[in-house]
């Protein structure tokens, strides 16, 4: 499609001021800069235009503004640019379209984006090293990066595009992480964009190179250990599964009886602490019992200043006379946490996806 039927084909506009300008913005990502008045007109004022792409970053240009935050204000509203940016979803920076774009926190932008996400994996070896030292990726970071792959798109092709981004966050992660995206991004689905980008790691010459972990100090363990149960601090009731520091279970019975999971249950209320170690401990936000009064959920927040992880979802069930707590898995946003607390009972996920979904 040409760029003249490209601007053309949009569905609304909206107005907005930004940095002392007057826009008017279509859903396409087309901005019109309004003349000011009783002053010299300017080259691109009263035109339609998707802007200039700059060539150093990939992004589009009104004179000295981005395109983006102008359609971002306009359809999302006014953010302080010294906190938020506009990630774009699909990577493709000249992809201004509206439901292409969305205001994160900076930390966000890194942890939502499925590419971003995926590369911070392999270089640093995982999240958590990656937070608690941001600057290895320093030492991978491409200092030649491509972006002539990027471009305006239709709204069928950004819908294609993201698609196929989706696609290949999803796949194994080994050697194909990495490398630029080429024209693969626009492919119809039914290619493997996997393979595209291995054939482009193997052109350009380039290795695969890991850093090795650094030790996690937290209750969450990777998915490479496999750690047996083991007696908890307390009760002599209790034991713990994926719980590598010993940890007290204050709720939990002294005794395994025939209604063993049905007293636990009855001990849970929402704001108790479920556990307690030297780390700090989680407090209950929801719970749940299996129909069969053999198995119970809950889910539970850190309460610990600042913890990489914050919310925890935790299995009890009994097993040889012991009451068995495992650890499920640990998450980043509590709607992960719910997400996953919610799946696990077999119902239906109606809430939206968000950073723990890439993890």
């Amino acid at each position: 499609m040409e760029i003249t039927d490209l601007l053309n084909n949009y569905n609304e506009v909206r107005e907005c001021d930004f940095k002392g300008e007057h826009y008017s913005v279509r859903d396409n990502g087309a901005v019109y800069r309004h003349a000011r008045l009783n002053k010299r007109m300017r080259k691109y004022d009263n035109t339609w235009t998707f802007g200039i792409p700059n060539d150093a970053n990939g992004y589009m240009y009104l004179s000295n503004v981005r395109v983006h935050h102008i359609v971002a204000t306009a359809y999302y509203g006014e953010r302080d640019t010294k906190v938020y940016v506009v990630d774009h979803k699909d990577s493709n920076r000249r992809n201004n379209r509206t439901e292409n774009l969305h205001w994160l926190t900076r930390l966000e932008n890194v942890l939502k984006n499925p590419a971003t996400l995926k590369k911070i994996i392999f270089y640093c070896g995982s999240i958590e090293d990656f937070l608690s030292n941001p600057a290895l990726i320093r030492n991978f970071a491409n200092q030649n990066p491509d972006y002539s792959w990027m471009r305006t798109v239709s709204k069928e092709e950004a819908k294609r595009t993201l698609d196929n981004m989706n696609e290949w966050a999803k796949m194994s992660n080994d050697g194909s992480k990495g490398g630029k995206m080429g024209e693969w991004i626009y492919k119809s689905l039914g290619f493997n964009p996997q393979m595209e980008i291995m054939r482009e790691l193997m052109q350009n010459g380039k290795q695969r190179t890991r850093i090795q972990q650094m030790p996690i100090h937290s209750d969450q363990i990777t998915e490479e250990e496999n750690i047996h149960l083991v007696n908890a601090n307390s009760p002599s009731s209790a034991v713990q599964k994926n719980w590598k520091t010993p940890t007290d279970f204050p709720l939990c019975p002294l005794e395994v009886s025939d209604t063993a999971l049905l007293d636990y249950y009855g001990n849970l209320s929402k704001g108790k602490l479920l556990t307690s170690n030297v780390y700090g401990s989680t407090k209950i936000l929801d719970y749940a019992i299996n129909e069969n009064n053999t198995y119970i959920w809950v889910l539970c927040k850190r309460t610990e200043d600042e913890p990489i992880k914050p919310w925890t979802l935790a299995g009890i069930y009994t097993d040889n006379g012991k009451f068995v707590h495992e650890n499920l898995h640990s998450f980043f946003e509590e709607q992960g946490g719910y997400k996953k607390f919610t799946l696990a009972q077999g119902k239906e996920w109606r809430g939206e996806n968000g950073i723990d979904d890439g993890c």
